[in-house]
């Protein structure tokens, strides 16, 4: 019995610490939208560098609605 429930506090241990906090998924998505918008940004800018309508309105865009959080 002592064994079984070792083992079984191994399993979940290893399990957890595979594991990401509800708090950093979103921060990461939110990092992750910011890198997408900027990045389509800077490839409407023409010439390069220099901004036009259409790259300030993607830089403009919200932040994503957290997914799995109602923060």
């Amino acid at each position: 019995m002592e064994e079984e429930l070792a083992a079984a506090r191994a399993d979940r241990e290893h399990i957890l610490s595979r594991t990401v906090t509800i708090t950093a998924a979103e921060e990461e998505r939110r990092r992750a939208a910011a890198g997408m918008r900027e990045r389509a940004a800077s490839l409407m800018e023409w010439p390069p560098g220099c901004p036009t309508e259409a790259s300030e309105d993607i830089r403009k865009l919200p932040d994503p609605k957290p997914k799995w959080s109602r923060a």
